[in-house]
């Protein structure tokens, strides 16, 4: 999924990305989301190794991004607008 996705960004988790992360995220999926699903992000988290979404139908628990796949395409410019961009974007 695009970790700089901006809120209402939508989401899916597919039979593929389900088995994706640690087994504390596999096991988080399997308890709060349904396969193929649409979700809207709240808010996403970039750090150095590791980014977390929080989807609006769940707003304390925190997902790892690599349980997810994109529904939406957001641009480049909308990309440029998430608080993390200019930190992540810097190489």
């Amino acid at each position: 999924m695009n970790i700089l996705a901006l809120k209402g960004f939508r989401v899916k988790v597919t039979e593929k990305t389900r088995h994706s992360g640690w087994s504390g995220d596999k096991k988080r999926v399997a308890s709060y989301l349904e396969i193929d699903k649409e979700y809207a992000i709240e808010r996403t988290e970039i750090d150095s190794s590791s980014s977390t979404v929080i989807l609006q139908d769940f707003p304390n628990v925190r997902f790892n991004t690599v349980n997810f796949a994109d529904v939406d395409v957001q641009s480049e410019e909308d990309d440029a607008k998430h608080p993390y961009a200019e930190r992540w974007n810097k190489k």
